[in-house]
């Protein structure tokens, strides 16, 4: 037996011009003067929001720790789920759990606490079929705006809470008890929704198809970062998932190959054929391939391959023409090898691009550098970015997804490293003030009806509810 091993110092030494990219958009920070427009909450309101804030921070860090000591992946949340329901009866609310379409899925309401008169509040959230909110609430019995809060739970498969999820449950239930005494004594309303499985299952649009944003005006969370906190990244793109199965037919691979329809050269053409498409892509565009079967033995033609795909584009309009483009390769490689294909799209909804809302932004950047973080506006490198499914709310209702540093500069998301940091003393304040900073956007904008006036204005302006995109893909 004759055996040998070839080593690559691109293993070890892995592209210096990519480590220099990496490294101008860390230094990428360009000042922003954030600019106090709005009225927003009374000085004696505001000191009421840090007096609560100091009331609940030992019991967000210590849900965050649990939370990120007990990681449980998409669809299955359930010890997480109970431990936010857990922390919002200590403080007198009466959460639902398993509502929207998922068990694992939760609603809490202002009106629900202690402080409420519960005869007013809004008994049937959950109407199937209903594909978002509108900034002029028609079912809500609250005379001010109705602001929700996303609070996700879910962990990554073997490492965890790469992404900070921890975080944004507790600084997402911390915002709502600290803003929602306040919020129903202006007369609006608060509503914290845990949103399972953004990871692997866009959570949030099966919760909108069973009416999570009936009555929603606007919506909010964070999300953790590294380097810098900014307001929002510029690139956060669509998504869309794929499967096929290529079908051939076996024979013996020296005997009577030329008896066989190799389902293996279909994947591999079609691999092959992607790799060429990318020529012609935006340079926001992503395409993602693996073969995940290609045979069972060398000397046997394949008759069966399978491929898992994802798509990323920047727009709805670019998500959808991107996902044609990718179906013309994979029927080009069929029809050129044979083989017959069966195509499956979106086991789980796509994921749609995230629309930042600018005014929302802006009030909410002004509360985060008052805690005393620092918080600068978007990256001007556009670069291509991962996916979320809070896009997917961003479309229908005015949204913000601000990205709070919790880990230095360079360290990526989705990796073991960033893990390291999610339950470190940064990320704890990181929390308390994105739970503050939270607390005071949702706040302001049930106080001030020029705020959240000025925020509905910026939607409509942006395209509203692109209906026709939205009907295409989902």
């Amino acid at each position: 037996m004759r055996e040998f091993s070839v080593d690559s110092s691109r293993i070890h030494n892995l592209s210096q011009s990519g480590k220099d990219f990496l490294a101008l958009q860390a230094d990428d920070i360009q000042p922003v003067e954030f600019t106090d427009r709005f009225q927003g909450l009374g000085s004696q309101e505001r000191s009421q929001l840090d007096e609560r804030t100091q009331q609940v921070k030992d019991d967000l860090i210590a849900l965050s720790h649990d939370l990120y000591h007990h990681p449980e992946l998409g669809f299955e949340e359930h010890r997480s789920v109970e431990a936010v329901a857990t922390l919002l009866r200590k403080y007198g609310y009466q959460p639902t759990v398993g509502i929207h379409g998922l068990d694992t899925a939760l609603r809490c309401e202002s009106s629900s606490g202690p402080q409420a008169d519960t005869t007013t509040a809004d008994t049937s959230p959950d109407v199937s079929e209903n594909t978002g909110g509108s900034a002029s609430s028609e079912n809500n019995n609250s005379p001010g705006p109705t602001i929700a809060i996303m609070a996700e739970y879910d962990a990554l498969p073997d490492i965890g809470h790469a992404c900070g999820h921890n975080v944004i449950c507790s600084s997402g239930l911390g915002a709502f008890l600290i803003a929602a005494p306040i919020v129903q004594r202006l007369g609006a309303r608060l509503v914290l929704l845990g949103t399972p499985a953004e990871e692997n299952g866009t959570g949030k649009e099966i919760m909108i198809s069973h009416g999570a944003l009936e009555g929603i005006d606007a919506a909010m969370m964070v999300h953790p970062y590294s380097g810098v906190s900014r307001t929002h990244t510029t690139d956060y793109l669509g998504l869309r998932e794929l499967y096929v199965t290529f079908r051939g037919h076996t024979a013996h691979a020296s005997a009577t190959p030329y008896m066989g329809v190799n389902a293996l050269d279909a994947a591999v053409m079609t691999y092959n054929g992607l790799s060429v498409l990318r020529q012609q892509l935006l340079f926001t565009d992503r395409i993602h391939a693996i073969i995940t079967e290609g045979g069972k033995a060398p000397n046997v033609i394949p008759e069966i391959s399978k491929m898992h795909l994802y798509v990323r584009s920047a727009t709805t309009t670019g998500l959808k023409e991107l996902s044609d483009r990718l179906e013309a390769v994979i029927v080009a490689a069929a029809q050129a090898t044979g083989c017959a294909a069966d195509l499956r799209w979106d086991d789980t909804p796509p994921c749609l691009p995230l629309r930042s809302n600018e005014v929302m932004a802006e009030r909410f950047a002004l509360h985060f550098n008052a805690t005393g973080q620092k918080m600068i506006g978007p990256q001007t490198l556009v670069s291509g970015a991962g996916s979320t499914d809070m896009g997917n709310v961003s479309v229908r209702v005015p949204s913000i997804h601000p990205m709070v540093a919790i880990a230095p500069a360079g360290v990526s998301l989705h990796t073991a490293h960033f893990a390291d940091f999610a339950a470190e003393p940064l990320a704890d304040d990181v929390l308390i003030a994105s739970a503050r900073s939270l607390a005071g956007t949702a706040a302001d904008l049930c106080a001030d009806a020029e705020l959240m006036d000025a925020v509905v204005k910026e939607f409509d302006e942006a395209g509203g509810i692109p209906h026709d995109e939205l009907d295409a893909l989902l």
